[in-house]
This record gives structure tokens, C-alpha cells and sequence, in this order.
């Protein structure tokens, strides 16, 4: 009986050795994984480059209008109405702002209606005249105005304004000469206010407080003369817009109105006594005038 249960125990392990000393068999790679379909490989982009950021506005601020260095960002809000370009780069604004700038001017009336009237002194009677001037005549005076701009909307200065005729008239049949000239110079402080000085068409208000001097004298051959002077304080208020063609040119027309009081003397012909008379009027005017705006 134990010999045969030690013969099946014997033929039980001897079946499986010799199967596990054979190899094993391969097998394809992945071949008991479910496959799955290949995605195409995505297409190769750039890098994006770093961008640079920009910096700060830089401080204290330029003047307005100036170009602000490459690098830095837009200004604080409210800075880029005043005149400050919007971003670095950006092509720089004309420069309108009178903020900082000396103003030298020269113009002239294309129009001028003048009304005046004198009164005699010692109830010598009353005289009224009016004169109408109009295009770029010999009887138009030219004026030199100069000016510095203390913020970007107010303007102080001066103005001087000349004029000036002469003329000679002589009859050859009765041999006489008559010569005449005449001057003109006015004198007078001014402020000027500018509303929009942001834009290139700036409109402005301003008034003059100033001394006018008058002389007149028609000479006669025959030793006839009667010299006329007058000095005269004039009010002056105008209005008018400063058109900037580029930086730091404008032309600027203006309608003017003044008011003059004062008064004069007349010394008659032929060794008569002078007369003083009193003087007041009143002018209007269209001007026009070219201005540089210089920094210093």
C-alpha cells in the first residue's frame, strides 16, 4: 500500500518539471494592452517673446508736449488732457501751451473805424470826425507785441504800437509847398487769457491799459503852419483766436474795441493863441497779427 501511494506521489511531480524547465514564450510588446490610436504629434510654436513692461511715468514731469523717453508708460490720469503724449512712442502733440514761453509778435489793422469828438475849451464849440481805414494801407499802424506765458492759459506783456504819415503837396503855378506828417505811439501793458490751451485754434480775451500820443503838422511855404498834438489814455479789450500752424508759430486775428480820453492843442496860424480842447472816442478794429513763441 505505500509503495503505491509513494509512486503517485512520485509521477504527480515529475509531470510538471520537465514543462517548467522549457522557456517560457514571447510575446509582442503591448500585446495584451488595448491599443490606442496615435495623436498627431501638436505643430511646433514659438516661445511668445517677453514683452518689456513699461516703467513709471518719470517725475517731476516734462513740459507738456515734450517727447517722453522710450520705456515708460502713459501718464497718471488727468496729465495726458494737460498735453502729455498718451503712451511712450506716440508721435508728440504741437505744442499750443503758452505755459513757459516768450511771445514776440508783429501785426497790423486790416479794418479800423475811429469816432472822436473834441470840445473846445472856453466854450470855443464842439467838433466831431470819424474815419474809416480799411486793408494794409499807409494809414494802418503796426504794432510789436511781446509777452510771457506765467501758466498755460495767462499771458502778461506789453505792446508798442507805431504809425506814422508824411506827405508833400507843391503848386508849381502859384509857388507854394504844403508838407504834412503825422505820428502815432502807443504805449500799454496787457494780459492775455487763453481758453483751450491744449488745442491748435486757441481762443483768448485780453485788454490793454495804456498812453496814446498824437502829433500832426501841416507845414505851409508861406510860413503858415498849425501843429496839432493830443495825449490820450486808452482802454483796449479784444478777442480773438491764435491759430497754431506748427510749434511755436500762430497767427492771430483779433476784433478790438478802445476807449480814449484825453487832450490836446491846437496852435492856429498866423500868430494866433493856442486852443486847448478836450478829447474822447472811441475805435474798433479787426487785427492781425504773426507770433513766435519762443522757450527759455
Amino acid at each position: 500500500m505505500l509503495n503505491r501511494l509513494a509512486a503517485v506521489f512520485v509521477f504527480a511531480f515529475a509531470i510538471p518539471l520537465p514543462a517548467a524547465a522549457q522557456p517560457a514564450p514571447t510575446y509582442p510588446p503591448g500585446a495584451y494592452q488595448q491599443q490606442q490610436p496615435q495623436q498627431p504629434a501638436p505643430f511646433p510654436q514659438p516661445y511668445p517673446q517677453a514683452q518689456p513692461q513699461p516703467g513709471p511715468y518719470p517725475e517731476p514731469y516734462p513740459q507738456p508736449g515734450a517727447a517722453v523717453p522710450p520705456g515708460y508708460g502713459p501718464p497718471p490720469q488727468g496729465l495726458a488732457a494737460a498735453g502729455y503724449p498718451g503712451m511712450y512712442g506716440a508721435p508728440e502733440a504741437p505744442i499750443t501751451s503758452v505755459e513757459g514761453l516768450l511771445q514776440l509778435s508783429l501785426g497790423t489793422y486790416f479794418v479800423r473805424y475811429t469816432s472822436t469828438s473834441l470840445s473846445l475849451d472856453n466854450n470855443g464849440g464842439d467838433l466831431s470826425r470819424t474815419d474809416l481805414n480799411w486793408g494794409f494801407s499807409t494809414t494802418s499802424p503796426v504794432f510789436i507785441e511781446g509777452g510771457y506765458g506765467i501758466t498755460d492759459k495767462l499771458v502778461i506783456g506789453g505792446l508798442v504800437q507805431l504809425g506814422g504819415v508824411s506827405s508833400s503837396t507843391e503848386a508849381e503855378m502859384a509857388g507854394a509847398k504844403i508838407e504834412s506828417s503825422g505820428f502815432d505811439l502807443l504805449l500799454a501793458p496787457k494780459v492775455d487769457y487763453h481758453f483751450m490751451p491744449t488745442s491748435k485754434i486757441n481762443p483768448f480775451v485780453g485788454g490793454m491799459l495804456g498812453v496814446e500820443i498824437n502829433s500832426v503838422s501841416p507845414l505851409a511855404a508861406a510860413g503858415m503852419s498849425t501843429d496839432d498834438s493830443q495825449t490820450s489814455f486808452m482802454l483796449l479789450a479784444r478777442g480773438g483766436l491764435r491759430c497754431f500752424l506748427f510749434d511755436g508759430f500762430s497767427i492771430d486775428p483779433a476784433l478790438v474795441v478802445g476807449f480814449r480820453i484825453g487832450s490836446g492843442t491846437t496852435s492856429p496860424p498866423a500868430g494866433a493863441p493856442d486852443l486847448d480842447y478836450s478829447v474822447s472816442g472811441f475805435r474798433i478794429g479787426l487785427s492781425v497779427s504773426m507770433s513766435g513763441w519762443l522757450k527759455i
